[in-house]
């Protein structure tokens, strides 16, 4: 508040810091909304962007609840984080986001969208709120557990993985925190039997309703072969440590 009115600055703002051996350290002030305020918005209760255009137009600001609890966000992003998280592209073949209380994503998302290498990494933000760090830490896993994009890299994995961290867990933060634990991170194998099966089942059971459709209105039914590789698309296997 003091460097904003120090610089005769009125609108909404964003001031970043560092935090490391229980010291703040500036780092920059943005005259605009970062991709991080949802953090602010789900502990307080209100619209950032809202409250901007009021500011613009010559409003006032709104009331404001008390911060409640604690919020974490992951920016999943299109990049390969086992080579040094190098850009990445494909065609969204499947999509499923998490859609439970104390969870807020934001995505422009869709399966069957192209991402390409032509703007910003970023596909998703999933920001996690609780009473606690831990219960906010504790639903952005299950989060990311429930998160599914493929036909492309992408860095959810990894996140979950930097979560679920004892580093991460007991605060322990640092600027070169990924190079001291995640430098050599790489995806597990995956179970590919069970993935087959899952495959030919879901197959199977498209299979199964077009063949009643098909009898429902022509009195016959057409029996076709069903590759499930034709129904799925790309696919990626990996198996959460």
């Amino acid at each position: 508040m003091r460097l904003a009115a120090a610089v005769k600055y009125q609108n909404a703002g964003t001031f970043e810091f560092l935090f490391q051996d229980g010291e703040f350290f500036l780092l920059e002030a943005n005259a605009r909304l970062q991709v991080e305020h949802p953090v602010t918005e789900i502990r307080f209760g209100c619209d950032l962007v809202a409250e901007q255009l009021k500011i613009a137009i010559g409003e006032h600001l709104g009331e404001f609840d008390r911060p409640r609890g604690a919020s974490i966000e992951c920016r999943i992003t299109a990049e390969d984080a086992e080579h040094d998280f190098r850009p990445a592209v494909g065609r969204v073949s499947y999509l499923h986001l998490p859609n439970v209380p104390g969870v807020r994503v934001d995505t422009f998302l869709a399966e069957n969208l192209e991402v390409g290498a032509d703007y910003d990494s970023l596909l998703a933000k999933v920001i996690c709120h609780g009473a606690t760090r831990e219960d906010a830490r504790r639903r952005m896993l299950l989060a990311l557990d429930q998160t599914v994009i493929t036909g492309l890299q992408h860095t959810s994995a990894f996140l979950h993985d930097v979560i679920a961290s004892e580093q991460f867990a007991r605060g322990e933060l640092s600027t070169h925190f990924v190079d001291d634990h995640f430098s050599k991170w790489r995806y597990e194998a995956g179970n590919e039997q069970a993935a087959l099966i899952a495959a030919a089942l879901v197959a199977s059971r498209a299979l199964g309703e077009n063949e009643t459709a098909i009898a429902g209105t022509h009195r016959k039914i057409e029996r076709r072969v069903h590759s499930p590789w034709n129904t799925i698309g790309e696919f990626q296997l990996w198996q959460r440590r």
